[in-house]
């Protein structure tokens, strides 16, 4: 008996409706969090603002740090390849774990510590030098996060764990009352910047549910160069989080020359109300203007435009 053309198509597009259903049910999406089946025995690591999971938009580079529930470093984990904010970790044995996320550590400096006495001494150290005065250079904006979790035997094991933003970023805007007495050679000097920083949460001060490990020292400087740009300068400083009572200072500099006395920035941050001890997100925005009688004029940008600025009061004079 002879199967026609049209009776044989008909029955095969049946059997491959049905296979496509039966995939479908039995499959998830590897985009949404919420599909339990397809991130079993995993640590995802997200960073929220506004809102919004931003991992992938503010970490470009991820490392993870695995510990055991004594703190013993066990070793680096890589990121799943189809997601690189999450960690796979179904090869684990039951019991307690601790991972840390560090995100941008490349131009940062170098970590210490964990191999040697574990967790609780895993720190950041600043080593990455500028200048023969050893000013820091700039680094890429840090972040951190870290999940403590419990692998059980026939469970889901999925866990969250949260970053944090653990840099400061400094702007600041140089103009001159008159012509610029120099077209370029200035540098803008930070002192009294971080130079370290715990990477373990035992002692994590918490701000609006984000969590964030003591910088260890503040005695470090930090340099930038910059050329005029139609008669003005403009820097960006990018360093560890400042403190209540650790707020850096900064001045002007061309070659070897002070171009501004040493602006005590603490003060004022106290005079604007200005507290970093209780920011999430530690972002500023300064303009200084340097006036023919030698005073200078600190501002400080206002949250309507990058042209408004706020007059913050005169040094020197």
């Amino acid at each position: 008996m002879k199967l026609s053309l049209k009776k044989y198509c008909r029955g095969v597009s049946k059997w491959l409706f049905l296979l496509t259903s039966l995939i479908l049910l039995l499959s998830c999406s590897l985009e949404d969090d919420r599909d339990e089946c397809c991130w079993k025995n995993t640590v995802c690591f997200h960073y929220m603002y506004a809102g919004n999971d931003c991992f992938q938009q503010y970490i470009h580079v991820a490392r993870w740090f695995l510990f055991d529930a004594d703190g013993n470093f066990m070793g680096e984990r890589d990121h799943m390849p189809c997601c690189p904010q999450r960690v796979y970790i179904g090869d684990l044995p039951v019991g307690e774990y601790s991972l840390v996320c560090v995100g941008n550590l490349d131009d940062c400096g170098s970590l210490e510590g964990h191999m040697e006495k574990g967790l609780d001494s895993f720190h950041l150290k600043v080593d990455d030098c500028y200048d023969k005065q050893n000013h820091f250079s700039n680094g890429d904006r840090l972040y951190w996060g870290m999940c403590h979790f419990k692998v059980v035997s026939g469970d889901s094991n999925c866990f969250v764990g949260e970053m944090s933003n653990v840099h400061c970023e400094l702007h600041v805007h140089v103009e001159w009352e008159l012509v610029p007495p120099f077209s370029d050679g200035y540098r803008l000097v930070l002192g009294g910047v971080g130079t370290g920083m715990e990477l373990c949460d035992n002692r994590a001060d918490s701000i609006d549910g984000y969590h964030f490990p003591p910088v260890t020292s503040f005695s470090g400087s930090m340099a930038e160069k910059k050329e005029l740009r139609r008669f003005s300068l403009n820097f960006n400083l990018v360093t560890l989080r400042w403190g209540k009572e650790h707020i850096p200072d900064l001045c002007l500099w061309h070659l070897d020359e002070p171009v501004t006395k040493v602006i005590e920035l603490e003060d004022i941050f106290r005079r604007w109300d200005w507290h970093p001890e209780h920011a999430p997100v530690q972002e500023y925005f300064l303009c200084l203007k340097i006036c023919q009688d030698g005073r200078i004029i600190v501002s400080h940008r206002l949250a309507s435009g990058v042209k408004d600025w706020e007059d913050g009061g005169v040094i020197g004079g």
